[in-house]
């Protein structure tokens, strides 16, 4: 998996952005400084702020790196083609970017139900739920419009069930 593909699957599978958010990044997007990464095209076309780890950061740096030996002069766009003569150093698009996952997963043997990159969307909210407890800053984090929307990230395991339990036995 390219460098690229990897950033682009830690910011769906961390940052719980969506693929066409992902392919709308600009390099101006991210705010090194803040720790935040700037998502303006959203669903809907609303934008929100995600935080991101410093490893996620850092990685965002070395990508850019990469990426100045490749992109076009002017191009602002974060992640860009790095083959074909006409599309090298331009945008992504969205379903170059799904065409390359779904290469990724059958190379890795995934079966086809597990496939989507929007699954990799699931496990940011299914993380941010579990760390944060709080379904107004998942639904926040993800951009959720209606928090019942992030209520499927609610759902507790059996294993939690019978920690929680215990815990009330003890106090």
């Amino acid at each position: 998996m390219s460098r690229r593909d990897h950033l682009a699957a830690r910011l769906m599978g961390e940052a719980g952005l969506r693929l066409s958010e992902v392919v709308a990044l600009d390099v101006g997007h991210v705010l090194f400084e803040e720790g935040l990464l700037e998502v303006r095209r959203g669903k809907g076309g609303k934008g929100r702020s995600v935080p991101l780890g410093r490893s996620l950061l850092r990685e965002l740096e070395a990508w850019l790196k990469l990426r100045q030996l490749h992109a076009r002069a002017g191009e602002p766009p974060l992640l860009i083609n790095l083959g074909g003569r006409k599309a090298h150093g331009r945008r992504m698009s969205a379903r170059n970017l799904q065409l390359r996952f779904a290469g990724h997963y059958r190379a890795l043997g995934f079966p086809a139900r597990y496939r989507g990159v929007h699954l990799l969307r699931h496990t940011a909210g299914t993380r941010y739920y579990q760390g944060l407890r709080d379904l107004y800053a998942v639904a926040t984090l993800l951009g959720h419009t209606d928090v019942n929307t992030s209520a499927i990230y609610a759902k507790v395991d059996r294993e939690e069930l019978q920690r929680r339990v215990e815990g009330l036995e003890a106090e």
